[in-house]
């Protein structure tokens, strides 16, 4: 069983409740679900991989409500916040009979299928999980596996401000360059309709199984 939620203003410290909610359920019931939405208020995740000297500025940080949260995921330091979309999918990779590896590409794919839509050339470098365009990132996976069941997912940049990037080291980078779909675009983006063709292809690769 599927099923879907969308939060377009979404708490950070909500979304992960949700997610250890959703990871629960599925644990018990075997009920998959997929969350997709944005965060309300710009944000810095650590992953597992990440420490705080990752953070190049936290007084600057600090002085703009820009929160740091240390999480359970994979990976270095990213930024959440609005203009981004975010997608949870919140599944079980032994009942879909998906290795992590392939799902991580699987991720990249739904974004790279989503920027063609929309009249962007996105591509994958070898060695660095994501999605980038001419050498920028502009998509990011990170995910924590427990008992075969998936929780964190991907970001896409959208309409997301990019200078916060230079507050921190993403993903243990220094000289990493990062853009979004409204930069390349030259225009504004709908984020929901962006989220809508997002969601129709992750749907697809779940039901696809």
């Amino acid at each position: 069983m599927l099923s879907f939620y969308e939060n377009w203003d979404w708490v950070y410290p909500q979304a992960l409740e949700w997610m250890s909610d959703a990871r629960d359920l599925c644990a018990s019931t075997g009920e998959m679900t997929i969350g997709i939405g944005a965060h309300s208020q710009p944000l810095i995740t650590l992953g597992r991989h990440a420490t705080h000297d990752e953070i190049r500025d936290a007084e600057y940080l600090a002085a703009n409500n820009v929160q740091v949260y240390q999480i359970d995921r994979g990976g270095g330091a990213t930024y959440h916040g609005p203009g981004q979309i975010v997608l949870y999918p919140i599944v079980d990779l032994q009942r879909l009979n998906i290795s992590v590896p392939d799902f991580t590409t699987r991720l990249e794919q739904v974004m790279i299928d989503t920027l063609k839509h929309f009249g962007i050339a996105g591509h994958r470098i070898d060695g660095e999980p994501g999605v980038f365009v001419d050498g920028a990132k502009i998509g990011a996976v990170g995910l924590r596996i427990s008992n075969g069941i998936v929780t964190h997912g991907l970001s896409l940049n959208v309409s997301n401000r990019l200078d916060l990037y230079s507050r921190f080291r993403p993903c243990k980078k220094d000289d990493a360059r990062v853009t979004s779909m409204q930069k390349e675009l030259k225009r504004e983006i709908d984020i929901k309709e962006v989220g809508s063709c997002l969601f129709g292809f992750m749907k697809s690769v779940v039901q696809s199984e």
